[in-house]
């Protein structure tokens, strides 16, 4: 426009699907908000889950295991150094789809806290391999489900909504890390520490399996299809200032 503003586009409420022949209308304004929604959550609860992981990790090593300083740092620098490649991976795995990726994470992430918190095994070593796999999950959930999430939303997945989720994924790591330390000394070394601790993580699996958002990442998805053609029209028709109907001014 004249003064140099981006103009905001116009999307169309109500979208024609067609699914297994059948035909309905899906309001294209509440699914986007649901899908924001529902990934802001699943940010906020698997950043909360880890984060008291992370946090507890050097309690246990310290006041648990009763191990020195010199010990400790070795532990953290092995368990660091071992995740590293991690992200290489995302690259050598980026033909296989999001889902497919989101799978490996929350396997590899669940039994990473098994390892650390479980109480049948009373070992230095738990916290050191339990750790590197919590580590090592984490490019396996925000890689695939921010590129999902862009995918599912197009045009609409603006920087500002990718803030937002960004911003939940903070708060979440800030309240894990306030219950992280105390919580640890308190009931680490018990089922309690494990099972509470996983729940946000189990919760945030819940939502990215839930097939209303889990379908709607996939590739050939109609409901997804037919949001963002009818979205991406909307984005032309909007720059090229037409009215909503497509007929000329």
């Amino acid at each position: 426009d004249k003064a140099g503003k981006p103009k905001k586009i116009q999307c169309t409420c109500d979208v024609e699907v067609v699914d297994n022949g059948k035909t309905y209308m899906i309001n294209g304004d509440r699914h986007a908000n649901l899908l924001t929604s529902l990934t802001g959550l699943y940010f906020f609860l698997h950043s909360m889950a880890c984060a008291v992981y992370f946090v507890a990790n050097m309690p246990v090593l310290v006041n648990v295991f009763n191990l020195h300083e010199d010990t400790v740092q070795n532990i953290k620098l092995v368990q660091e150094l071992v995740a590293i490649p991690a992200p290489l991976l995302i690259v050598w795995c980026r033909d296989r789809s999001d889902r497919f990726l989101l799978c490996v994470g929350f396997v590899i992430n669940t039994v990473g806290m098994l390892v650390f918190s479980c109480p049948l095994v009373n070992s230095q070593l738990q916290p050191l391999f339990g750790m590197v796999m919590v580590r090592a999950a984490q490019p396996f959930f925000y890689t695939p489900a921010c590129s999902g999430f862009s995918k599912m939303m197009g045009v609409r997945s603006s920087g500002y909504a990718l803030a937002i989720l960004t911003s939940l994924s903070a708060l979440g790591t800030s309240f894990g890390s306030w219950l992280g330390a105390e919580f640890a000394l308190t009931y680490y070394g018990t089922w309690s520490f494990f099972l509470i601790s996983y729940f946000p993580s189990l919760v945030a699996m819940a939502i990215v399996f839930w097939p209303g958002y889990f379908n709607r990442m996939s590739d050939d998805d109609p409901v997804t299809l037919a949001l963002l053609k009818q979205w991406k029209r909307d984005e032309e028709v909007s720059r090229l200032s037409l009215p909503a109907d497509g007929s000329k001014l």
